[in-house]
């Protein structure tokens, strides 16, 4: 729910490629040099350097591509290059699982990059730790390890606070960390983290950041469940909203909440959000705020059990179990109070399955 997963560096208006992307490509070109399939390797050379000059901002990405063509010119000497590569072909799997949704796998990469990191450079107050540690805070989080998630976002900004050309990146280590509370019910220090943020973000003009803070202050207002509170949230909702670059990377993710409590204060305003949201999600190709958006269609316009759980079918295979068991839990309340204890109870049983899901995930990662 909460918008914690953005971009690198200062704010930018444009669309434009992911970092996993082109890391990814990094992935295959290096693939193709050790296998000395020349042919290959020039036409994904050729790919990377188009790329590039659309990518968003990501140093982590840009020394891997520098790397790879000292590998490709075969300039690499001894095993600390060599570690390097390690590094970041693992390093840039977690990337690109974590854009996949794909979030204890992403744990997974990082946890094979951690040690080419660690051998390769013992200080660990270095920038590329705080970066690496964002990273991890960042998939913790998704998969509601929230203590893990904390420990690794207070490191990170650590050593972001050490660098004065990183306010920004230390600044979205704070707004991790109000999340992370969020996400805990310790409403009152998510509060505290997020005006702390937002009071810095305006000072230096962060504008995407500001939008941010806004939805997830809409969040906590959310969560005080009244018909004022939802108002309320709404309006954060739609302020986050007026950012154009907030936007471009978190707008049916916004969408989705100001239509689902639209829905729930009887707004009849929530079709037209409804109607934008899927609209946005096909556009991009978002399958999982598709369903999502869908889910809410078949639970407050036409209803429909059999399209309800078509939709949640697609998010337990993609294993986005903390999102099944907060969607069905909401579900069962509202069967609930419509008296249907039948239907209820099947969405609960839902409910406690995706927990136990997210619990199997997580012993998996220990």
């Amino acid at each position: 729910m909460i918008a914690v997963s953005s971009k690198k560096g200062k704010d930018n208006n444009k669309k434009k490629i992911k970092p996993s992307y082109v890391a990814q490509l990094l992935v295959k070109w290096n693939d193709a040099i050790s296998k000395s399939d020349k042919k290959s390797s020039k036409k994904i050379e050729q790919e990377v350097e188009r790329s590039l000059d659309l990518m968003e901002q990501d140093f982590e990405v840009v020394e891997y591509y520098q790397l790879t063509k000292k590998h490709a010119l075969h300039k690499l000497r001894g095993l600390s290059d060599y570690r390097w590569l390690r590094f970041y072909k693992n390093f840039s799997m977690g990337l690109y699982e974590f854009d996949q949704k794909k979030y204890a796998e992403a744990i997974h990469y990082y946890g094979l990059a951690e040690p080419e990191l660690i051998a390769n450079n013992e200080n660990r107050k270095d920038i590329k730790y705080a970066v690496f540690y964002y990273r991890l805070a960042q998939a913790y989080y998704q998969i509601d390890q929230y203590f893990a998630s904390m420990n690794k976002a207070k490191e990170a900004r650590e050593i972001f606070d050490l660098n004065p050309d990183s306010k920004y990146e230390a600044l979205e280590c704070t707004i991790l960390l109000g999340a992370n509370n969020y996400d805990m019910k310790n409403l009152d220090t998510a509060k505290e983290f997020y005006l702390s943020a937002l009071t810095d973000a305006e000072k230096y003009g962060y504008d995407k950041l500001i939008s941010k803070i806004y939805h997830n202050l809409g969040l906590i207002h959310w969560l005080k469940k009244s018909y004022e509170s939802y108002v309320k949230a709404i309006e954060y909702f739609i302020k986050a909203l007026n950012d154009e670059s907030f936007a471009d990377q978190y707008a049916v993710q916004t969408i989705h909440m100001i239509t689902w409590l639209m829905y729930i204060i009887k707004d009849e305003r929530a079709i037209q959000w409804f109607e934008r949201g899927i609209k946005i999600a096909t556009e991009e190709n978002d399958e999982e705020f598709i369903s999502k958006l869908n889910i809410l269609y078949s639970t407050y316009e036409e209803v429909s059990i059999e399209k309800i759980l078509e939709n949640l079918e697609y998010l337990e295979k993609r294993n986005m179990w903390p999102d099944v068991a907060e969607i069905t839990l909401q579900l069962s309340e509202l069967w609930a109070e419509n008296k249907n204890f039948e239907v209820a109870y099947s969405f609960l049983s839902k409910h406690v399955h995706a927990n136990e899901q997210t619990k199997r995930i997580l012993e998996a990662l220990e």
